[in-house]
């Protein structure tokens, strides 16, 4: 799952990095395999009005109350690295160019091949975020996963496709 918050990760610093180049804005979102359904989601959530990751730690009080509460990334989440820019220069500088950035396709190999040998940190969330299936086109606002269940990038879709 950490492996899959990352591709998001940056196929949304790919929308910012092209916002400011002259070429076309790519702003493309993964379709994914899970639990033989072709789906698209968001794999982390945002801090209300800030561009960091949150993740709801968990306390509890002495009566025994269970609280959450949005809290930045730590160290233990892959992301972490992502947003401290540690691995993700890694990847602009191996593997972004404006030649790769115009095939989707090469974007996903790239990017696929990346995250697959990403294997430090944990995961934000084992939630998946406003969930639509494209095949029902059924929207859910989150699903639990399963870690005996695999998640498999499939495609790229532009956000504003619909199917």
């Amino acid at each position: 799952m950490a492996q899959m918050e990352a591709f998001q990760w940056i196929l949304n610093d790919i929308k910012a990095t092209t916002e400011f180049e002259p070429i076309e804005t790519l702003d493309y979102q993964l379709v994914f395999s899970y639990q033989k359904k072709l789906l698209v989601g968001n794999f982390y959530k945002l801090l209300p009005n800030s561009p960091m990751v949150s993740f709801l730690k968990e306390t509890i009080n002495d009566q025994g109350f269970h609280s959450f509460k949005e809290t930045p990334v730590r160290e233990k989440h892959l992301l972490y690295k992502f947003e401290n820019e540690e691995e993700l220069s890694d990847f602009h500088n191996k593997f972004l160019g404006v030649a790769n950035m115009q095939r989707p396709e090469l974007i996903f190999q790239l990017i696929s091949g990346f995250v697959s040998d990403l294997n430090t940190g944990i995961a934000t969330s084992p939630f998946i975020y406003d969930v639509r299936n494209l095949d029902s086109g059924t929207t859910l606002p989150f699903i639990e996963t399963s870690a005996d269940e695999p998640i498999t990038p499939v495609s790229l879709i532009t956000r504003s496709s619909k199917s």
